[in-house]
């Protein structure tokens, strides 16, 4: 039997970092999770800028390496 979600609940891992973003627009909020659903950091505003993506692309490497 076809089970989309049985196959995406089997793509995570215990290395998958799970990012979720609450889009607005001028400031966004991202928060996130292993792969058990537990945070990992407080949930952190980032602008709808350039500069705001690197600053989300540089708090993910942060987390993704400690």
């Amino acid at each position: 039997m076809y089970n989309p979600l049985s196959q995406k609940l089997a793509m995570i891992t215990p290395e998958t970092l799970i990012v979720g973003v609450d889009v607005a627009k001028h400031t966004h909020y991202a928060q996130m999770i292993n792969f058990r659903g537990e945070g990992l950091h407080k949930p952190f505003p980032f602008q709808n800028t350039i500069s705001g993506i690197g600053d989300l692309v540089q708090q993910i490497r942060t987390i993704q390496f400690k």
